[in-house]
């Protein structure tokens, strides 16, 4: 039996409060002291065996790598260790960098195909600039399959001025549908670069000159307009576009010449002869000049003006003694 502190009444052991006064009862614990002085010394030992283990196989035991000793401190007088450079991981395959940017120019995604190129072909040109080049194109000429073959890889290899960590050539395959064509299917073979810069693989084109290719891709358009190739005849369209063509480069002997035929196909003999001179200029072999010295001949024929037509067929026959052209309208002047 316990007493209550409060009013002295007899309780249980078990009671919670006091039936004579209703206080709370607080309960002594129950523990031993035996049982609380045991879990003291369970801790304690485990401890001693810690340090034990910790001192014999630790990481600061005297056969550790770990371990820190006179011999593993750097003295104040000796360099500092630096850490060589890491090389950044080589992403894919020189392969996937063909297939990435014919894979996007046959499904006509033509951004993706521009972010394939190397960095030097994008710096030299503008996405809106490489995208209204294949667009052009696409006007007559679709690409439908290609194929390729691995020929060569180089490492630290320069390529335009540039040196590139691999350089790797292929050989390329591609068949298309140009209508500028007689046979619009034709098969085209070429060598195209694959280049690693900074890891990651992109397809370089050599001499990327993309107002140029602006410029040829208008000219074709113009031809396929002046012989009603994939559309009917239009000389005034043919006109149009070759004039575009100038804008992005007027030197091209191409160019001229065609506006002169075309000029003088609507019979607008004048506006034609500056042109016709032009090419007479620009071009850069002896039978593509004599080529367009016949036509110059025909214009000047046709103005009336046989000594100057005479002249020009002349002039053809000593750039190319072969010219059948030249010869035959010498013949029937």
């Amino acid at each position: 039996m316990n007493i209550c502190p409060n009013c002295g009444a007899q309780i249980n052991r078990s009671d919670s409060f006091c039936e004579s006064c209703g206080s709370q009862i607080k309960k002594k614990s129950t523990l031993n002291l035996g049982v609380i002085i045991a879990a003291l010394a369970i801790v304690v030992l485990g401890g001693l065996i810690l340090l034990c283990f910790i001192n014999r196989w630790g990481p600061f035991a005297p056969n550790s790598q770990n371990s820190i000793s006179n011999t593993n401190i750097p003295s104040q007088t000796s360099s500092p260790t630096t850490n060589p450079s890491i090389a950044p991981t080589i992403v894919g395959a020189p392969e996937d960098a063909i297939k990435d940017y014919y894979d996007n120019l046959i499904k006509i995604k033509y951004s993706n195909s521009y972010n394939s190129l190397s960095k030097a072909n994008r710096d030299s040109t503008s996405q809106k600039d490489y995208l209204k080049w294949k667009y052009l194109k696409k006007v007559y000429s679709v690409d439908k399959s290609y194929g390729f073959v691995k020929v060569s890889e180089k490492t630290d290899s320069k390529l335009e001025g540039k040196v590139y960590e691999k350089v790797v050539t292929f050989k390329i395959t591609k068949n298309i549908v140009d209508s500028s064509y007689k046979n619009p299917k034709q098969s085209l073979k070429y060598d195209d670069y694959v280049v690693l810069e900074n890891g990651e693989w992109k397809l370089h084109i050599l001499e990327m000159n993309i107002k140029s290719f602006i410029a040829y891709a208008y000219s074709d358009i113009a031809y396929k307009y002046e012989q009603g190739r994939g559309y009917s005849r239009n000389y005034a369209k043919a006109v149009q576009n070759y004039k575009y063509a100038l804008k992005y480069l007027y030197r091209d002997g191409f160019t001229h010449h065609g506006l002169a035929y075309c000029y003088k196909a609507l019979k607008n003999y004048k506006a034609s002869i500056p042109y016709i001179k032009n090419a007479v200029l620009f071009y850069k072999t002896k039978k593509l000049k004599a080529e367009a010295c016949v036509t110059a001949g025909n214009i000047y024929y046709a103005l009336h003006n046989t000594s100057k037509a005479r002249a020009y067929y002349n002039t053809a026959l000593k750039l190319d003694p072969k010219n059948a052209d030249a010869k035959y309208n010498l013949k029937n002047m």
